[in-house]
């Protein structure tokens, strides 16, 4: 049974289909091996047209206006948060952060040859970042050159006073021996020493010089500090009395406590209130300092990145969102941003947040890549595939405000002047010789100039009409065990994989669509909506896990069946991949809601209404996973299928005159039994495919645009619903037909 199960669980047998989603060959780093993600273009929204705004000096979208104070603040437009810039129009900042001249021999070399001058590249790059649909820069940027152009991208400025005092206090020790990564001995931050506050001040003091520029859009202060969970235990546990930082620390613990209090008496409750005295201490500090001396300009955090740490805890959100005008995070380790992990963000800090690092590296670019937490994909084209991925996920996040790329450039390995973390990786979107990655960049260009149009389809898609389904039946089945029990009747769907024990387990959920059947063609997008009620992490797993959803067919399934009844009707089937959705692996993961995009079963469903799909996590791990089932006694947690739908219903046999196309292209059944397609450009190729994902025919339109309609006949063969794929250097769309 064993070996069976695995055949089934490793080899599901997908086939190409036209609303599948693109997959991008990834690995972590160049030890691990590649596996196929899942990212999601811009061609795969269903409905939505591609469609440009139009933008102001800034960058902004000149459709939506607010109040004006004459420089960027944020504010909650709608229900999502925006920046608004300095003339009251919403902007989301879409940066390219270090964009700098390069330092080497080499790089100094091509500046040279092709701009003659540092001030005549820089005039370059910024009209080539407006270009490519950007309208910011980063964390360590050519500020003084930036700010020169008549009408630059919205910078940002970084300072560094925790850094810099660490040098100056391990100098002062004679170096650390317990040093984190970063640096910080012990991994904590000095913020209790007074003679940080005056290197706070100082660098504070360098601000006064932007007070009153319009473009600035804020302030980083440090960069990716130690905010370890346990920070309250290490001040007491490290350090000795008499250092400044021990007896703060220790002074607030014995208050907390009535009495000397030492490590045993910590509680992860004095932890978490730890925080807001230590967290606390540095955010009011840098918040005040920079008010001071610059009343005007946002404070956008001090860039978190810590999966495991800061970015799954309440409480530093909470204390940051206390002072800081944006929360900013680099995003590392993950394929692509977790929904659930970006709402909790939010709510912890009631602040919008930014990411500030992310990228991947290409391996065809000619780089060792073995430096930097960037992914690895193979292509330079993969690199842009996975941007247009990660920006539509941030999209979908009412918190966001923006993203840096990291970075412009890559760094010349010859050149042992710079960060090592940098040295030999492809992370910038030009090469050495500033010649840029166009694979790559037109993909990031595509997405980047439907940014704002895409904000307002998404709007629209949240007033669309709705329903939701609940399952018919669900179950879970125990592998590799010899246990007869019945799990159709229990409140928890149980979900482990480690292939080895026989507590491993896989479940099953039963929908039934036919009360969509007749508006199966308003179908705008459909999801799977799962409550986690319950998690146990190991410390030997990932940091996180895909949960997939596979279509089971040929499988007969009822909540009465014993284990092994369920196991062998399951068996006895065939699967298909639908989607997925990341769940992170760790405590806070508890009481989150993940969804999981079912578009791509839409056309199944006029053919097997009832459909019964499969739940298992794509990694060997010893956690263990609880979903609220349908019998669940918290009714708001059950599974539950989300179908959208256009608001217009569209006929199976509308009349050319009554068509009012919404798109460049359009399609529909005739009264002559053909399917008509209109509005095709010159070198249009068109394919058409069945609902299991079969090419049915395919032609390429060579006539001048709009010069005629296309009439091709239906054959009875192609089924029901098929869909109609048009592409174009333009334009790709796929049109769902009712036939």
């Amino acid at each position: 049974m064993k070996q069976l199960f695995i055949i089934l669980l490793f080899s599901t047998g997908l086939s190409a289909s036209a609303f599948s989603r693109t997959m991008v060959d990834s690995r972590a780093d160049a030890a691990a091996p590649w596996k196929a993600y899942e990212a999601e273009q811009l061609s795969d929204v269903t409905g939505y047209t591609p469609a440009t705004t139009p933008v102001n000096k800034y960058g902004s979208s000149m459709n939506r206006r607010s109040a004006s104070t004459g420089f960027f603040r944020t504010e909650i437009v709608d229900g999502r948060w925006y920046i608004i810039d300095p003339d009251g129009y919403v902007f989301i900042h879409k940066a390219v952060a270090c964009v700098s001249p390069g330092t080497s021999e080499r790089q100094k070399a091509a500046l040279a040859s092709r701009w003659g001058t540092n001030s005549q590249w820089c005039g370059y790059v910024n009209s080539w970042l407006k270009d490519a649909g950007f309208n910011g820069t980063g964390a360590w940027s050519s500020v003084a050159m930036l700010r020169q152009q008549a009408e630059p991208v919205a910078y940002t400025v970084i300072i560094n006073p925790m850094s810099s005092y660490r040098d100056y206090h391990k100098n002062k020790v004679g170096g650390y021996t317990n040093a984190g990564w970063q640096g910080y001995e012990y991994n904590i931050i000095r913020v209790f020493d007074p003679l940080f506050e005056t290197y706070m001040d100082n660098a504070c003091k360098t601000l006064e010089q932007y007070k009153n520029d319009k473009y600035l859009l804020g302030y980083f202060v440090d960069n990716e500090l130690p905010w370890v969970n346990d920070a309250l235990d290490r001040h007491i546990r490290y350090l000795a009395a008499g250092d400044p930082c021990y007896d703060a620390a220790k002074q607030w613990l014995d208050t907390r406590k009535g009495k000397d209090a030492g490590l045993e008496d910590i509680t992860v409750d004095d932890r978490n209130a730890f925080w807001d005295f230590y967290a606390g201490k540095y955010f009011k500090m840098a918040k005040d300092y920079i008010l001071k001396y610059d009343p005007n300009h946002l404070f956008l955090g001090s860039r978190f990145n810590q999966a495991g740490e800061e970015l799954s805890n309440p409480h530093i959100f909470e204390t940051a969102g206390k002072y800081c005008d944006i929360i900013s995070v680099n995003h590392y380790r993950e394929w692509e941003p977790i929904a659930t992990r970006m709402a909790n963000w939010e709510a912890w800090s009631h602040k919008p947040f930014l990411i500030t690092e992310f990228y991947t590296k290409g391996e065809d670019s000619g780089f060792a890549n073995t430096t930097g937490a960037g992914w690895l994909v193979k292509t330079q084209r993969d690199r842009g595939l996975f941007y247009q991925n990660f920006v539509l996920k941030l999209l979908r996040s009412k918190g966001c405000v923006g993203w840096n790329w990291f970075r412009y450039q890559d760094n010349d390995p010859e050149d042992l002047t710079t960060d090592p973390s940098n040295r030999d990786s492809n992370k910038g979107m030009v090469n050495i010789d500033y010649d840029p990655y166009g694979d790559m960049m037109s993909l990031c260009k595509e997405i980047n100039d439907n940014v704002y149009s895409l904000l307002e389809y998404l709007k629209a898609g949240e007033t669309a009409e709705r329903r939701t389904l609940a399952p018919v039946q669900d179950s879970y089945v125990r592998l590799l065990s010899s246990e007869t029990d019945v799990h159709g009747s229990e409140e928890l769907l149980r979900i482990k994989n480690d292939n080895a024990s026989t507590y491993e387990r896989t479940a099953f959920l039963q929908f039934d669509f036919t009360p969509c059947l007749q508006d199966i063609s308003r179908i705008r997008e459909a999801s799977l909506g799962l409550k986690l009620t319950g998690i146990y992490p190991e410390a030997s797993d990932p940091g996180s896990v895909i949960l997939n959803l596979f279509r089971v067919t040929g499988m007969t399934f009822s909540e009465t069946m014993t284990n092994p009844q369920l196991l062998s009707a399951y068996q006895n089937g065939s699967e298909t991949r639908i989607g997925g959705v990341t769940v992170p692996v760790h405590a806070q993961s508890k009481d989150s809601t993940f969804k999981i995009d079912l578009t791509p079963a839409i056309p199944f469903m006029t053919e097997t209404p009832v459909m019964t799909f499969r739940l298992q996590t794509d990694t060997r791990t010893a956690t263990q996973f609880e979903f609220a089932s349908r019998e669940n006694a918290a009714v708001a947690g059950r599974p539950l299928v989300e179908i959208v739908l256009n608001k217009e219903p569209s006929s199976t046999a509308v009349k050319p005159a009554e068509i009012k196309p919404a798109t460049a292209v359009w399609a529909y059944k005739t009264d002559a039994n053909c399917l008509r397609i209109g509005g095709l450009e010159p070198d249009a190729t068109v394919k058409l495919f069945g609902v299991e994902g079969r090419e049915l025919y395919r032609f390429h339109h060579t006539a001048a645009a709009g010069d005629g309609d296309v009439n091709l006949p239906l054959q009875r063969c192609w089924g029901r619903l098929i869909f109609v794929n048009i592409s174009t250097n333009r334009l790709h769309q796929t049109i769902k037909v009712l036939i």
